[in-house]
């Protein structure tokens, strides 16, 4: 059985003023699929030269001197710097020791993990922005759904300790304790049944998600809250010049792209008014005036469009507001993510923290009725 990578007799020579220096020497080895191999030795015995090597990193006055690298068959030492490109971060890829070494200071992290994603994964920016878009909703939706099975848990299985002993000396409780308890004996008594409906609200969401009309509905819905609104109004303009300026550029009429882009807006809300906006063009309005009357973009964005019409740079200009708006999507979202989280964390902790003061004042009251 051929290994998935097989190093024969690598030699990595750098070719100084001082001399040539011989960082690898003679080095072989082999690592089968799903096994590891573990290269030992002390510091500038050549262990990241080896890596470097075997990814095509070594720069000059570095070079393979001589050796195989073989990968699934392929002597990776014989392939060009575009085939290599093809391999690196998509096949084969090294985790280096010193972000700080090895990211770019100057972009920005998550810049850089899309333009890897880009260009292995054949994904389009636009679907990029998808994914970063949903990659920004997951995080605050699991932090949510952690900090209600955290109260969940209290309701259920902590307060009923307390209940009996609360009801039995009949301590004052507060209101909002008390419907606490009233809701964790609910749910001890009834928990088969309460598992049953939960079970069956799943599916029924599980089903009524599937459907493009359902999700659709939800999605117009949730793009009138302030905070999302103004999210989604950055993606919509972003989603819809990147692909304004991709298919006029590709010589694609204006009209036959709008056609094209209400389908491909109809995933980010309702298409109304890019209907209303073809419509206008339909009938001789200029591209810049329809999208202002049915206020589908930023004003911003609309007359940076007006301007590509009068100088007949639309695909161009189209391409620099998507970018734009992309940068301003990405920072909207860094900062809801990091408010989103902690604010979650800190609503559920004072809920929690309420409940148990509340429970801790009740039982001393009963204990000062004991006493």
């Amino acid at each position: 059985m051929t290994a998935t990578l097989e190093v024969r007799d690598l030699r990595t020579h750098f070719f100084t003023r001082a001399g040539v220096v011989r960082a690898v020497d003679g080095v072989s080895f082999a690592v089968d699929r799903g096994k590891v191999l573990g290269l030992v030795g002390e510091s500038g015995s050549g262990k990241t030269v080896t890596g470097f090597s075997i990814m095509g990193l070594v720069d000059p006055p570095g070079r393979i001197v001589g050796g195989r690298i073989l990968f699934k068959g392929r002597d990776l030492a014989e392939l060009s710097e575009e085939e290599m490109r093809d391999l690196r971060g998509n096949r084969i890829a090294m985790i280096f020791q010193d972000p700080m070494m090895t990211l770019n200071p100057v972009l920005r992290i998550d810049t850089q993990m899309v333009e890897t994603v880009q260009a292995h994964a054949k994904v389009s920016r636009t679907e990029a922005l998808k994914r970063r878009l949903g990659d920004a909703i997951r995080y605050p939706l699991f932090v949510l759904g952690a900090a209600g099975c955290v109260l969940l848990f209290f309701v259920t299985f902590v307060l009923p300790q307390f209940a009996s002993v609360l009801q039995d000396f009949g301590a004052k409780v507060d209101p909002v304790v008390l419907a606490f308890l009233n809701l964790s004996t609910l749910l001890r008594d009834n928990s088969d049944a309460v598992l049953a409906v939960v079970a069956a609200a799943i599916a029924a969401i599980w089903l009524l998600l599937r459907r493009q009309r359902v999700r659709r509905a939800i999605s117009n819905v949730l793009t009138r809250l302030p905070v999302v609104r103004q999210v989604m109004m950055f993606y919509r303009t972003a989603l819809f010049c990147r692909n304004l300026g991709v298919l006029l550029a590709s010589g694609v009429t204006l009209t036959t792209t709008l056609r094209i882009l209400i389908d491909m807006m109809s995933t980010a809300g309702s298409t109304a008014i890019w209907i209303d906006a073809a419509e206008r063009i339909r009938h001789g309005a200029k591209l810049s005036d329809a999208l202002s009357d049915t206020q589908a973009m930023p004003a911003m964005a609309v007359r940076m469009l007006r301007l590509g019409d009068e100088t007949g740079q639309l695909p161009m200009l189209a391409g620099r507001v998507a970018e734009f708006y992309e940068a301003k999507l990405q920072r909207t979202l860094d900062r809801v993510v990091g408010i989103a989280g902690p604010a979650a964390i800190i609503l559920i902790s004072i809920v929690v923290g309420g409940l148990i003061v509340s429970v801790m004042t009740a039982l001393m009251s009963v204990s000062q009725i004991v006493g």
